[in-house]
């Protein structure tokens, strides 16, 4: 029986068993992960066809080289499990040899390049390997059973790489084009029990989410509770989220986090609690104005690329390190796109300074509003330097005919349309909150 439960596990990528069409290797006593039928992995190599370096990443299938990463021709398609197509169900368990064992994982490129339409994951799943669906383009869809369960799987990203900025902060970017092992993000559904997900609680308890919602295409909205401190790239990426699901204990927005959001509102209020802004986190999502906290410190490359942005609104006197050049200010190091500085308003308040400025201790050039073409003060009704509580009931007295002292109503006119009314009253509410 020894002998036949080894010959059962013989494979191109000598996998610890074969069960029921998987391939299956040993975690521990008692867990394992599912796997691929073949050796897959990347490796980097240099390009001067464009008379320039480049790091660019090919496919490696059983020491069989597959060049044009990304390129769907290139895919090599068919060399793991040949013939795999249709529905794939993942069991929680499996049993081998006269033992059961528990599912735990999906390995690294565990299913890639093959040609299921759906597939199941038990509520056991615990970790995704990277890309461990890569180039599923027949994948439609997620079956989950189990929210909570979704919610604390470890989803496995692209390389990791982190730099740092002024010294005692830092931002990270995905390397290389791989996909993160989220199935979602070639599905674009997710099922719970049978039903599409289109709203979310995430239960109590769970304090880290991580590609978790990834290119949900009809997730409209989502709640956290207040346990969960800590966001991982892409989590809310390419869903139809219709307001930023953030709790006090976030203090970063991650990298992708909600880029490629096309229900987001036209009016973005970043909370006071946020002091990081990662790589591309809005990226490709549309916004018109924008409400920055004075608690920003930092505005990673391509976080608000392609918003069509025409209004930002910073109350902080110091500007934030936005990752710009010098001598390239449009050149994709920066938080903004080119369109942005030369469109977008920056409403600042009086006296701010937005100017660059040199971090001697950190040897760190730090970047201001300076690219902004148009700069505007806004929001010191009375002239006191400050955007606070006392402004906000001059506009009241305004809005309420209590004084129409043609300078003051000028004044009150935060948002210059030409009358003082409650979006004005709006716009000098967001920008004390973000002062606080």
């Amino acid at each position: 029986m020894a002998a036949l439960c080894l010959l059962g596990g013989l494979t191109a990528n000598a996998v610890d068993f074969v069960a029921d069409g998987l391939a299956y290797n040993f975690l521990n006593g008692s867990t394992v992960e599912v796997t691929s039928t073949v050796r897959i992995g990347v490796e980097i190599y240099a390009d001067y066809s464009q008379g320039l370096e480049w790091d660019c990443q090919m496919w490696v299938v059983d020491d069989e080289r597959y060049y044009g990463l990304g390129d769907r021709d290139a895919y090599p398609k068919g060399v793991n499990y040949p013939g795999l197509a249709g529905a794939l169900v993942i069991p929680a368990q499996v049993e081998y040899c006269g033992a059961t064992y528990t599912v735990t994982r999906i390995s690294d490129y565990a299913f890639a390049f093959t040609d299921i339409t759906s597939v199941e994951l038990p509520a056991t799943i615990t970790d995704v390997g990277q890309s461990a669906f890569e180039a599923c383009e027949q994948l439609s869809v997620v079956y989950i059973s189990d929210l909570e369960a979704w919610c604390r799987i470890n989803f496995k990203g692209g390389e990791w790489f982190g730099r740092t900025c002024a010294g005692d902060f830092s931002w990270t970017q995905v390397g290389g084009l791989l996909s993160s092992g989220n199935p979602t993000e070639y599905a674009h559904r997710l099922y719970l029990n049978g039903n599409e997900l289109t709203t979310a609680v995430v239960p109590d308890g769970v304090t880290r989410l991580g590609y978790t919602f990834h290119n949900c295409a009809h997730l409209t909205e989502v709640t956290l509770p207040a346990t969960v401190a800590d966001l991982g790239a892409y989590t809310f990426a390419g869903t139809g989220i219709t307001r930023l699901p953030l709790t006090e204990a976030i203090d970063r927005i991650p990298d992708g986090a909600f880029s490629d959001c096309p229900s987001l509102p036209d009016t973005v209020v970043i909370p006071a609690n946020i002091k990081f802004i990662n790589r591309s986190a809005f990226s490709h999502s549309p916004i018109d104005c924008l409400f920055l906290p004075a608690t920003i410190r930092l505005m990673d490359m391509r976080s608000f690329e392609a918003t069509g942005l025409r209004h930002i609104f910073s109350p902080a006197y110091l500007a934030p390190c936005t990752i710009n050049t010098l001598d390239d200010p449009h050149g994709g190091w920066s938080a903004f796109d080119e369109a942005t500085y030369s469109n977008a308003v920056l409403h600042i308040p009086p006296g701010a300074d937005y100017a660059d400025r040199y971090d001697e201790a950190t040897n760190e050039f730090i970047s201001g509003w300076t690219w902004f073409e148009h700069i505007e003060e806004y929001g010191d009704v009375n002239g006191d330097s400050r955007v606070d509580v006392d402004d906000l009931n001059i506009v009241i007295n305004v809005i309420l005919d209590m004084n129409q002292e043609p300078a003051t109503v000028a004044l009150c006119d935060v948002d210059g349309s030409g009358h003082v009314d409650v979006d004005d009253l709006n716009l000098l509410i967001n920008a004390i909150l973000g002062a606080d």
